[in-house]
C-alpha cells in the first residue's frame, strides 16, 4: 500500500484500529514518515509507548478527554486532535491553555458517508479554523474525512466515485479556507477501498487505510484482496455434532466472531471455514457459532469434537477488538505472540 501511495504522490498514515499491535505499526511504516492513526486514547497511549510519536486521533475530542490527552502531549507526542464543532474547540482550547498544553487540530468533512463532519460550504468551517489558529494551544493541522460510503459499493467504479468524493470534499474546503488567508497544511482522506483504487489524488496530502494489513471476507467483496491475502483468523474448537441438520457448533460465537456482514455478500454469514469456503457460520449467539451445509458423514469425521478449526472474518476490525493479543504462525507453528491495544 505504501509503494501505491508513493507513486500518487501521497503519504501513508496508516490507521491501526485494525492492528492494534506494534509490531505491525513497525511493518506497515516501514520507510515512510512514520505518523500513525488511531482511533482511541488508549490506542494513542499504547503506540506512543512503542515509539511512535506522530499520532492522529481521528475520532472527535470532547472536553472530557482532554486531560487525557493532556498527559500524551505533556509525554512528547505530537497528537493531532479532531473536531467539527465550534463550541467544542473554543473549550479544548481554553483548556489546554490552562493545562499548558499543545495540540495540532484537525476538522472532519462530510465527503458522503454522513457519519460526522462538516459539509465543505458549511459556513462554520471557516468560524472553526479561524478558532483554532487564533488560540496559543493549538495549531491548524487541516482537513480529515473517511468516505465510509465506500463500503457500500458493489463494483471498482463505486469505490473509485467515493475516492472523488473524498478528494473533491476536502479540496474544496481547503480552498474555501484559503479564501481566507487559513493554509491548509493537510489534507487527509481514505479508507482501505479508497485507497487502493483512487486514481486520483490531486490535492491530497496523506491517506489512512487499515484493514489492507489483515483483510476479510468484506474486503474480497469490494475486491480490494483475494481470500489467500487474509492474514488473520479466528481459531475456534468443535463443541458438537447436528447431524441430521448437518451443522457443527463452535465455541466462536458473536463476542468471537462479530456480528458484522459483508454488505456486498447475499450470503448472510458470520464468517467461513478457512479449509472449506462452502463451510459457513450462519448463526451466533455469544458464545456459539452455527456452521452449515456439512454434507456427509466424512465431512464430521474431518472435523471431531476437540477439533480446532480456523475462521475467516467478515469484518476483522470488529472481529479482532476483544482480543488482546495475537499469534503469530508460519509452517503451521506458532512463531510468537504479539501484544494488541485494548480499553479506551
Amino acid at each position: 500500500m505504501g509503494t501505491r501511495l508513493s507513486k500518487l504522490g501521497v503519504r501513508l498514515r496508516p490507521h491501526m484500529k485494525t492492528a492494534k499491535s506494534a509490531e505491525v505499526a513497525h511493518l506497515a511504516c516501514h520507510d515512510h514518515f512514520g505518523g500513525i492513526t488511531v482511533s482511541t486514547l488508549a490506542e494513542a497511549s499504547f503506540f506512543f509507548e512503542a515509539g511512535f510519536k506522530d499520532i492522529a486521533y481521528a475520532v472527535s475530542m470532547v472536553p472530557g478527554k482532554t486531560h487525557q490527552a493532556a498527559r500524551l502531549a505533556r509525554a512528547g507526542c505530537r497528537l493531532a486532535l479532531l473536531t467539527d464543532d465550534l463550541t467544542t474547540i473554543y473549550k479544548i482550547a481554553k483548556q489546554s491553555e490552562k493545562l499548558g498544553v499543545h495540540f495540532p487540530v484537525s476538522i472532519e468533512i462530510n465527503s458522503g458517508g454522513d457519519r460526522g463532519g462538516l459539509h465543505p460550504m458549511d459556513p462554520q468551517l471557516a468560524k472553526i479554523a479561524a478558532t483554532i489558529t487564533q488560540s496559543s494551544a493549538l495549531t491548524f493541522e487541516g482537513l480529515l474525512t473517511h468516505g465510509g460510503h465506500a463500503y457500500n459499493s458493489t463494483s471498482i467504479s463505486d469505490i473509485r466515485r467515493a475516492a472523488e468524493d473524498e478528494r473533491k470534499s476536502v479540496v474544496t474546503a481547503a480552498r474555501r479556507l484559503a479564501d481566507r488567508g487559513i493554509v491548509c497544511p493537510v489534507t487527509s482522506v481514505g479508507s482501505t477501498p479508497t485507497a487502493t483504487y483512487t486514481q486520483n489524488t490531486s490535492g491530497i496530502t496523506e491517506m489512512r487505510p487499515g484493514v489492507y494489513m489483515f483483510g476479510d471476507l468484506a474486503q474480497v467483496d469490494l475486491q480490494c484482496c483475494v481470500t489467500s491475502d487474509i492474514a488473520v483468523t479466528v481459531a475456534s474448537t468443535v463443541i458438537g455434532h447436528n447431524k441430521p441438520a448437518g451443522q457443527l457448533l463452535i465455541d466462536a460465537g458473536a463476542l468471537a466472531l462479530s456480528q458484522d456482514l459483508s454488505p456486498q455478500s447475499v450470503q448472510n454469514t458470520y464468517g467461513r471455514l478457512v479449509d472449506d469456503e462452502n463451510l459457513q457460520v450462519i448463526k451466533v449467539n455469544q458464545e456459539h457459532g452455527t456452521v452449515a451445509h456439512l454434507n456427509d458423514s466424512t465431512q464430521f469425521e474431518k472435523y471431531p469434537i476437540g477439533s480446532v478449526v480456523r475462521i475467516l472474518p467478515n469484518h476483522i476490525c470488529m472481529t479482532a477488538a476483544p482480543y488482546n493479543r495475537m499469534y503469530v504462525i508460519e509452517n503451521n507453528t506458532i512463531e510468537s505472540m504479539w501484544n494488541r491495544a485494548t480499553g479506551w
